[in-house]
């Protein structure tokens, strides 16, 4: 573009030097006479004269100097227009390439390595919002997109029809079906799960609520509010909710970006300290089962000791409270015992 502003301009500039250069030129002499002698006209022409006949020739020269391409279109000027020429190329393919929309088909069930339809439908229309991308350019995109049955249901529509006709009839087929009032009574009805980290959870009812929101069962000014309440209602961990107010932040909740770092700040504190504490109880068990070989002997020793002398004990219980009971068994039993004995 600048090399052919230069070359208009200086096809604009030169001829009118070349035309001045004409008018300004004596007229021929005829070929009989002689020509004039070049010293005597100049010595006869005036300086005035002499001024005139210069400055076209002067102007020209000028103009010819400035409307070069070595000065108005230098090297360092070329090169930095072609650098940005490749740069630019450079940047349009990695949109492109950043811009690919992921496979679907709308196979049930669905298969791995494919999205689902509101994680499909989101990318989507984040690729419409580019201003680089013409109507065409996305048709194409919606179509590359899709493998069969879902490739089935769009591809008589043809490139001539603008992306919103290729989404209306995909919602049709494959989007959310549900009232607005019964997806709010669904988010309402989540709850926490067994062993489900809160900011799992909160992730699940932001889910949830998204989708309420597109088919109009929340307004989305109240959307922090109905999530902050859900989850104040569904989560079991009430010293969470006491240790960051939550309860008091209903009238002025917070968003769902902020409210899930603050849940993940402090699910991190409860974990650091929980590790604490298993390290110094698994420290404390070192420590006593170090203790015990020395010790263990006597410990089990004692603990015989204990068990043996109880049991006399009871036993000499036993039999004072049958001799206070029946004292003539003594006498009965003595002499068989001295009859032993002499034996």
């Amino acid at each position: 573009m600048l090399s052919e502003m230069l070359t208009e301009m200086s096809s604009e500039v030169l001829p009118s030097c070349a035309e001045a250069g004409t008018e300004d030129k004596p007229p021929d002499t005829p070929v009989n006479q002689d020509p004039p002698d070049k010293t005597a006209s100049v010595v006869g022409e005036s300086p005035s004269a002499v001024g005139q006949q210069a400055q076209p020739a002067a102007s020209c020269v000028s103009n010819s100097i400035l409307t070069s391409t070595s000065v108005l279109n230098p090297p360092d000027v070329q090169r930095l227009v072609v650098e940005h020429v490749v740069r630019t190329e450079e940047a349009n393919s990695q949109s492109f390439t950043a811009t690919r929309l992921r496979a679907f088909s709308g196979r049930i069930p669905r298969p791995v390595n494919e999205a689902e339809y509101d994680t499909w439908r989101t990318s989507v229309d984040f690729v419409l919002r580019d201003p680089t991308i013409s109507k065409l350019h996305g048709s194409r995109k919606i179509l590359d997109s899709h493998l069969p049955p879902a490739a089935d249901i769009v591809k008589h529509l043809g490139p001539e029809a603008p992306p919103s006709d290729y989404l209306q009839l995909l919602d049709s087929a494959f989007g959310t079906v549900e009232d607005g009032d019964e997806l709010l009574a669904k988010f309402m009805n989540t709850l926490q799960n067994a062993g489900e980290k809160p900011s799992t959870y909160l992730s699940r009812l932001q889910a949830a609520l998204s989708v309420a929101v597109k088919r109009g069962g929340v307004l989305p000014s109240e959307a922090d509010r109905h999530l902050l309440k859900q989850f104040c209602r569904g989560c079991w961990d009430n010293n969470l909710i006491a240790d960051l107010g939550l309860e008091q932040k209903r009238e002025n909740p917070p968003s769902f970006s902020q409210l899930l770092l603050m849940l993940r700040i402090e699910e991190d504190k409860y974990e650091t300290k929980a590790k604490r504490m298993s390290q110094v109880h698994t420290q404390r068990t070192w420590v006593v089962g170090e203790s015990e070989p020395s010790g263990s002997s006597d410990v089990l020793s004692i603990a015989s000791e204990t068990k043996e002398l109880k049991k006399q004990i009871a036993s000499l219980q036993s039999q004072l409270a049958r001799l206070t009971t029946n004292p003539g068994a003594v006498k009965k039993t003595t002499p068989p015992v001295k009859a032993r004995k002499n034996l």
